[in-house]
């Protein structure tokens, strides 16, 4: 079974809802708001099966608010080395993220506890019993008749629990790392994307007749196979993550010396913090750096680029987890906004400047207009 191809399903039915909302309001003073609750919740749907509407709301909100919180707290923690770990408890921050750490941890175990016990009730042959209703032909649909079975993330995760397999608190940490891997940073990944194909409307009306052409042909029922052939929707969106990487910034704690440029010794027990978005406007690699051109990631531009040129998910054994969800989510999303809207930049990408934390956050909201498309 193709996790990712099943998870893009779940996505693409929010978007569709999604899509309808923005009908309603052409203008949008802050979409990053908006495509960050679009995000939480289609993501909260496919890795915990969680409805985030169905929930307490005042609960969904503070369960929100501790992602955004925590990613400010953590930055401003990283560029202040002075302040050991021990005293951190100690210092208002800390508060703070103890706080948030309790909102965080809070929501998961819940979660986690009710579909533990969900499993239990109905045994864990369900889990068998429902993905072997998805395959890889059916691109991420049931093949069977029940399309309100859902198989989450999180199913799998108390599967490998009940083997004995992984504990509670591997269960947790592999669902946060994940769903905080998978929701600030395609949230903010849509926002850029948004403002760059408002201000180049050539780019954008060639994106969107690759889209409505293949829309057409799928009767705008989207599986991952369409989107794979979305090949200049593709460049468009690798380009706005070059320049705009959502998590620009990665650290490493080093269990050995190493030597920079043969000169430069860093001893072991040094923590470094690498900063890639430098990489990804650097004229040596990229030509005319700033300009926004799809183009660069046609095959023949980048067959000699490189391998860490380009690092929007970070790279090696320690890259982003949700990179593979992250880019399809990117896409589905897009496809579906150009497929329905012409998009108009009001925030335009000069006026963006970035505040402290360890994802690239704008200082300001950021606005767009959504022009409904009449095909009649």
């Amino acid at each position: 079974m193709n996790l990712v191809k099943l998870y893009n399903r779940i996505t693409d039915e929010h978007t569709v809802e999604f899509i309808e909302r923005l009908k309603t309001k052409p203008y949008v003073d802050d979409v990053t708001e908006l495509f960050h609750e679009l995000v939480l919740a289609a993501v909260s749907d496919a890795m915990m099966g969680v409805k985030l509407a169905s929930l307490d709301q005042d609960l969904a909100k503070r369960y929100r608010h501790a992602f955004d919180e925590m990613g400010r707290l953590v930055g401003s923690l990283v560029v202040r080395p002075y302040i050991p770990n021990w005293m951190v408890p100690f210092l208002p921050i800390g508060r703070r993220l103890k706080i948030c750490n309790e909102s965080f941890h809070g929501f998961f175990a819940m979660v986690v506890n009710e579909r533990r016990r969900y499993l239990e009730e109905v045994g864990y042959e369900h889990i068998k019993t429902v993905a072997d209703e998805y395959d890889d032909a059916t691109d991420g649909r049931p093949s069977q008749a029940s399309n309100r079975r859902r198989l989450a993330l999180l199913d799998l995760l108390l599967q490998l629990e009940a083997e004995g397999r992984i504990d509670e608190k591997g269960v947790l940490d592999e669902l946060e790392d994940i769903m905080s891997g998978a929701y600030d940073t395609t949230g903010f990944a849509l926002s850029y994307l948004t403002v760059l194909m408002g201000e180049h409307p050539e780019i954008q009306e060639r994106a969107r007749r690759e889209v409505q052409l293949i829309m057409e042909e799928c009767g705008g029922n989207l599986t991952s196979n369409d989107l794979q052939r979305m090949e200049y929707l593709e460049r468009c969106c690798k380009e706005s993550l070059r320049i705009f990487p959502s998590a620009p910034i990665i650290g490493r704690h080093l269990v050995e010396d190493i030597t920079l440029q043969k000169v430069h010794k860093v001893p072991a027990g040094t923590d470094v913090f690498m900063n890639f978005q430098t990489v990804h406007m650097d004229p040596k690699y990229w030509p005319d750096p700033t300009k926004f051109d799809p183009d660069r990631f046609l095959p023949e531009n980048i067959k000699d680029q490189h391998p860490y040129a380009y690092m929007p998910f970070s790279s090696g054994s320690r890259n982003c987890i949700g990179r593979n969800f992250a880019r399809l989510n990117l896409k589905s999303v897009m496809a579906r906004i150009l497929h329905d809207f012409r998009i108009e930049a009001v925030t335009r990408r000069k006026d963006i400047r970035f505040q402290l934390n360890i994802i690239l956050e704008p200082n300001i909201p950021i606005a767009a207009k959504f022009i409904k498309i009449d095909r009649k």
